[in-house]
Order: structure tokens, then C-alpha cells, then sequence
């Protein structure tokens, strides 16, 4: 029984900074960290849950074997975040260079668009796709972030929206419930751009309650109300190899190497 509270306490800690970070590797150096009991011990309590006896035990065992090796791995490249040889990142394709970077936010600058909710690919024929997370596909209706291909210093870009599109969907259903218990306008007004954000991609609608002096506290009450009448609504796992680029969404998405 000892031997057993254990390897729990080893899950338990484990859970707890996985959610604290919002993924496996640290929010403060971008180190990875592991659980501390052995793979064999950490899928015998996945196995001995209540859900894996009940109707999931399809899925647990289908994402076991997607990431669970994953999960452990201490290679050298996965050791931390970063490029190349100096570690690993989804918030670019593994093909991606420094100097590649160096060009996508030459371009992001230029156009004054922010990457913080962005990932970027460089495709086989040498272009690049800038994929924003949003609900919508169109992107925003400012006309600024909008789904576009260009061409940047002999390079075609293109610049892609929807990207987790049915995770972006729930988000903004879900602030929309909050519209609904929002104690004064500052509430009202601070959601309402949150929603524009994440539906059309745009970092501004993001800054827009900043510029107008919101605080953080004033809409902790109403998505706080919002997500005990969604608890039922859980978030589908994610791709662990799809680590969007920067700030609270896409933390979401970094996982797993």
C-alpha cells in the first residue's frame, strides 16, 4: 500500500506542475520536466481509473501510446525549448531556421501583426504559412488579420486562420455565457473584445481592455461563473507535437515535445 501512495504522490506532483505550467516544461527556463515514478507505474494508475474501466479506456490507451513515451524522454533536443539543435519547439515546423525566423517577424513587424497567437510553417516549396489560432477561418473584421497570401522578400507568406479553430469555438461560447453574468459595463466591454480575439485572431481586440484601463480582476467573476455552468464542456486532448507561439491560449497547446 505504501509502494502504491507513491507512485500517486509521483502522478499527483506531477499533475500539479503539468497544470500549473499549462504543459511539461517549465513556464520559467522552458526546462522539461518528467514524473518521477517509471512509465509502467504512471500507465498502472491510468488503468486502474474509474475511466479507464469505464467507456474511455480507448481513448486513455490510444493517447498512451501517443505520448507516453514522449512523456519520459530525456533526448538531448527535448531537453528544452528552442531551434535547431538547441531544443524543441511547435511554435515552428521542424524545417524552420533561425534565419527563417529571423525573416517571419521581419514580416510580422512590417505588417504590424503580433505572433503571440501564431505557429508557422515552412512548406516544401519554400513558402511559409503563418497559422493564427481563431475561431473563425476569415480571421478578424478589421481587415488587418485576414487570410491573405503576399509575396516578402521573394518568399510567398500566408497568412492562415481557424488554426485550432473548434477549441477557439468553445472559448467564445463559453465568454459569451459569462456576457451574461457581467456585473457592470467594464465587464461587458472587457469580454466582448476577449470574444472579437479569439473569434477573429486579432492580438489588438486583445489590447483593447488594456488601452481602455480594465483590470484583470474586474472579469474574474463572470468566467469564473461561466466555466462552473460549462464544467460538463471538457477541452479534447491536443496534438502534443502542435505548440502554438506565445501567451495564455496557446500555453494551452504546449505539451509535449
Amino acid at each position: 500500500m505504501a509502494h502504491r501512495c507513491t507512485r500517486c504522490d509521483c502522478l499527483r506532483r506531477y499533475a500539479a506542475n503539468f497544470l500549473s505550467n499549462l504543459g511539461n516544461y517549465k513556464s520559467f527556463g522552458d526546462s522539461k520536466f518528467v514524473p518521477g515514478c517509471s512509465p509502467a507505474a504512471f500507465r498502472s494508475i491510468l488503468e486502474a481509473s474509474a475511466a479507464f474501466k469505464g467507456s474511455e479506456r480507448g481513448t486513455i490507451v490510444k493517447l498512451w501510446n501517443q505520448v507516453g513515451n514522449a512523456i519520459f524522454s530525456l533526448e538531448q533536443t527535448e531537453l528544452q525549448l528552442g531551434l535547431e539543435t538547441d531544443g524543441v519547439s511547435t511554435y515552428f515546423s521542424a524545417n524552420i531556421t533561425k534565419a527563417d525566423t529571423e525573416l517571419i517577424k521581419r514580416f510580422m513587424e512590417g505588417r504590424g501583426l503580433s505572433p503571440y497567437n501564431t505557429r508557422a510553417f515552412k512548406l516544401a516549396d519554400g513558402s511559409f504559412e503563418i497559422r493564427f489560432a481563431s475561431a473563425s477561418p476569415d480571421g478578424a473584421a478589421d481587415g488587418k488579420y485576414k487570410a491573405e497570401t503576399v509575396e516578402f522578400e521573394g518568399v510567398r507568406v500566408s497568412l492562415v486562420f481557424g488554426d485550432h479553430g473548434a477549441l477557439m469555438q468553445r472559448v467564445c461560447d463559453n465568454l459569451r455565457k459569462a456576457l451574461e453574468h457581467a456585473a457592470n459595463d467594464e465587464q461587458r466591454a472587457m469580454l466582448t473584445d476577449y470574444i472579437a480575439s479569439f473569434n477573429g485572431g486579432s492580438i489588438d481586440d486583445h489590447k483593447v481592455p488594456i488601452a481602455r484601463g480594465c483590470s484583470a480582476q474586474s472579469v474574474a467573476y463572470p468566467l469564473t461563473h461561466s466555466l462552473a455552468l460549462s464544467r460538463a464542456e471538457r477541452l479534447s486532448p491536443l496534438d502534443p507535437r502542435q505548440r502554438p507561439q506565445r501567451g495564455v491560449i496557446h500555453r494551452l497547446h504546449r505539451v509535449l515535445p
